[in-house]
């Protein structure tokens, strides 16, 4: 996926393993120990055999988080917690699945980034000197363990916390990226193949994504306007000639799914305009298949789950659909849905074939139970079989009141 943590085995609920699916399947994971049924997964690995999320371990006003680490021979394995931490949430695994990053909460002291292997269990990635609140966040991994991230190294006028984007790695400890002249925040959340770190970074007036380097220094994106761009949530491939995130029009009050070529510039997908949000959760490797969803503000407010499946050639590699609703997706691939509500679609594997989100019961009230789930379909789809195009949102005929 592109994109954007020690307690007893034997307690754990809704985890049995399961066998590898053969047929399209639908499985729910369950949450850690204690406390009501929440569990939010947050990333899987390359090939979707391994998922990483945040479970609940204790109920109530005060409820207590927890990082896990699911596969199907396991089931649901709590990933622990630094020490005196009070919270602790699983941020995103490595291509292979053998590294999952996280961070655990401290009070009154901020947050501080961790990576964990079987090898090693959990190891705090520390964080930047700094004379005022330190904190950190480790986002995302690599195979050689290589963790990249963000944590504060200062205090900026009014109080305000000045963020530095950060590369791990267990031989160097926490080092911070320089700061491109004139801004104080920045994240670093991808590495491209040849080795630059993608990320971005603001100050009070504007931002911008870029690569970098210590060799060529800071390469800064732009759109075939020349003004900078400024995506958030983004991930990139390999070489650096496809950038995926969300954004927005100068002056825009909503944001939408977007995606970069140094040939086109910014392109937002299908579905985004002035009353509709969109935002891409996850795509597969070759960004054939993205998930996400789309909020419309018109009248009575709406989300719904989907994906947009790309139908581009030799001459114009990236067309992306109008957005196909992922329950209809799905079940056109023949999962069976029956008796679940999907809450939302968290990712994606780099093959198209597995799934990650939230999900509760069509049976009590919203909100109540919610449970991360993995599902797969043999096989992606496209918009070429049968009946698949008429699922687009955009190409439903619709009633004079605009509903399907």
């Amino acid at each position: 996926m592109k994109r954007i943590h020690a307690l007893v085995m034997g307690s754990l609920l809704w985890c049995s393993p399961a066998p590898a699916p053969a047929q399209p399947s639908f499985v729910t994971l369950g949450d850690l120990p204690g406390g009501d049924i929440n569990s939010v997964p947050s990333d899987l690995s390359t090939d979707g055999s391994v998922v990483v999320g945040t479970g609940t371990t204790s109920g109530g006003l005060g409820a207590s988080l927890g990082a896990f680490r699911w596969t199907r021979q396991t089931g649901l394995q709590p990933l622990g917690s630094l020490p005196g931490g009070l919270n602790s949430g699983g941020n995103g695994v490595s291509p292979n699945g053998s590294y999952v990053t996280g961070q655990t909460s401290f009070q009154g002291t901020g947050s501080v980034g961790w990576v964990w292997s079987e090898a090693s269990g959990i190891v705090s990635i520390g964080t930047l000197p700094t004379p005022g609140r330190a904190g950190s966040s480790a986002r995302q991994v690599f195979d050689d363990g290589m963790v990249l991230g963000r944590s504060a190294y200062g205090i900026g006028d009014f109080g305000t916390t000045l963020v530095a984007a950060t590369v791990w790695t267990p031989e160097t400890g926490l080092r911070a990226l320089p700061l491109p002249n004139g801004d104080f925040n920045a994240v670093a959340v991808d590495r491209l193949a040849d080795g630059r770190i993608v990320g971005s970074s603001s100050n009070s007036s504007s931002a911008r994504n870029w690569f970098y380097s210590e060799d060529t220094g800071f390469e800064f994106l732009e759109d075939i306007s020349g003004s900078p761009l400024t995506m958030t949530g983004f991930w990139a491939n390999d070489d650096g000639t496809l950038v995926f995130g969300h954004g927005g029009p100068t002056g825009s009050l909503t944001t939408g799914a977007a995606y970069w070529t140094p040939e086109e510039g910014e392109r937002y997908l299908p579905g985004f305009g002035p009353t509709t949000i969109t935002q891409a959760t996850g795509l597969t490797d070759d960004a054939s298949l993205v998930v996400g969803f789309m909020a419309t503000f018109a009248g009575q407010v709406s989300e719904t789950q989907v994906v947009w499946l790309n139908q581009g050639d030799a001459d114009t590699p990236y067309n992306y659909s109008d957005p196909i609703p992922f329950v209809e997706y799905v079940e056109s691939m023949g999962v069976d849905l029956e008796g679940w509500r999907i809450n939302e679609v968290r990712g994606v594997s780099g093959d198209g074939t597995t799934f990650i989100g939230t999900a509760s019961p069509l049976t009590g009230p919203p909100g109540i139970h919610i449970e991360a789930f993995v599902l797969t379909i043999p096989t992606p789809a496209s918009l070429a079989l049968p009946g698949l195009s008429m699922l687009a949102l955009g190409r439903r005929r619709r009633g004079p009141t605009g509903q399907p």
